[in-house]
Order: C-alpha cells, then structure tokens, then sequence
C-alpha cells in the first residue's frame, strides 16, 4: 500500500478507544475523520502519519505550530475556535481530535448560495473577530483565514479551523510587533497581507487584513484584489495587495466592464 493510502487509511492501526465514523478531507499533509470514544461526542479527528512527518520538515512544522497553539488554548477555549479534545499516536500515526462543527465549512456555503446579505457577514464577521482577539490574548496569529478554514456549526455559530501554520510571536513588548519571527509568505495569496510581502513579521494586524478580506469575499463573492480573467496571475494579485485600496466590490464591477 502507498503512503497516501496508508495516511488516508489508519483503521487497522487505530487505538481500540477511538471509532472512526466517516472520511470528511484529504489533504495534503493530514486527513480528517469524524470519529468518536465511547461514551463521547463526535469530534474531528486529525491523522499525520509518522511517516509523512520523517520525510517532510515542512509538515513537521505544521504539525508542531499546530500542537503548540492547541495546547495554549486548551485552558481557556473559545467557542469559535477549534478546541482539542484529545490526542494520541501509535507506532503509525499522530491523532488530533478536536471540536466538530457538523454544518460544513463557510467555502461550501458560498458556492452553493453565492454572496451573503450584509446581516449574516456582520454575524459571521464578529464571530470570527472574537476567535482572532481570544488567540492574540494568547500572542498567537491565526495566519490561515480563508472561507475553507471557518467551520459553522448545527447552530448556525461559527468555528476557526486548522492551526498548523498558527505563530507565537515572541518578544513582543506591549502592542508592538514581535522584533523577529517567521516573515514566510504563509496562507492563500488572495489574503497576504501588505507588510508580509514586504519581509516583516506577522502580528495581529495581518490577521485583521485577512479578515477585511474575508468579509469582502462573503458579500461579493470575491476577494478585494482579484481581477476577473486574471485570477491565475499571482504576481498581479500581490502587486495590487501592496500598492492598491481595498474596494469592496472592485472585481464584480471590473467583470461587469470586461463583459
């Protein structure tokens, strides 16, 4: 059997108090299941396999950023963000389980019913708000906010997802940046924002941009600085993110001009 057959397929070597119901994603560095211990709630259950993790350093850094935020937000969890559960590993696989929110990621929602009317993005939005200031209370930046990384919940509440590229900013001093940390260009380029292109470090305010985007996507359906017919052109995209205002609705009126 492959490796990807083996990451996407741990039941024969799955710890006996752990029931795995359904595959829910196949990503590249991990799977997620929805699976359950007896007695307890469903949850979604992370899979790395050991093996992946040997031969990769970048799905080792992942997995540690995404362990590391975990454990500081274990104490104190926010109910719009993933919480963990539990974990565990054998002589195969590391297993994450963590909060499920049974309705679906907010990427599957935009496809099937397009723009939100502005009350359900001003909802959506403080949610998400409060998930981003609870992990800056713990000096942490999310770094990962796209429509397929907010989870909404049976509720209709909503829920940050996937922490593996989550940074502790450290030596900051009150308010101020951190003086050194990660500068990588992580995350979606559609989100990036300005000041991480230009080689400083992340902090609470690229969350904040990444956020405006967000919002900008829910109610148009496109992110501020796409160009319609060009959305393959990343070079164009992150020129426009460094010199470019934030127009919400720019790229619906620029499809409407090239039509």
């Amino acid at each position: 059997m492959s490796l990807v057959q083996d990451s996407r397929r741990p039941m024969s070597t799955m710890p006996p108090q752990v029931l795995l119901d359904t595959l829910v994603s196949e990503g590249e560095w991990t799977s997620v299941y929805t699976a359950h211990r007896t007695g307890e709630n469903t949850v979604a259950l992370k899979v790395h396999s050991r093996q992946r993790l040997a031969n990769s350093m970048d799905s080792q850094r992942r997995a540690l950023r995404e362990w590391s935020a975990l454990q500081a937000l274990i104490h104190l969890p926010s109910p719009f963000a993933v919480d963990l559960k539990f974990a565990m590993s054998d002589d195969q696989f590391l297993y994450l389980g963590m909060t499920k929110g049974g309705g679906g990621d907010m990427l599957s929602m935009l496809q099937a019913r397009g723009p939100l009317p502005a009350e359900a993005t001003r909802f959506y939005a403080a949610e998400i708000l409060l998930a981003l200031g609870h992990m800056h209370s713990f000096d942490l930046v999310y770094r990962n906010l796209k429509p397929e990384h907010v989870v909404v919940g049976l509720d209709g509440h909503v829920m940050l997802c996937d922490m593996s590229v989550a940074y502790k900013m450290e030596g900051r001093v009150g308010a101020t940046p951190p003086p050194t940390g990660d500068i990588s260009i992580i995350g979606t380029p559609e989100y990036i924002a300005p000041e991480l292109l230009l080689s400083r470090a992340a902090c609470e305010v690229s969350d904040f941009w990444a956020l405006v985007c967000f919002v900008c996507e829910l109610l148009t359906g496109f992110t501020p600085f796409v160009v319609i017919g060009h959305e393959q052109d990343v070079h164009l995209l992150l020129r426009r993110i460094i010199h470019d205002p934030i127009e919400i609705g720019r790229a619906r009126s620029e499809e409407r001009r090239v039509g």
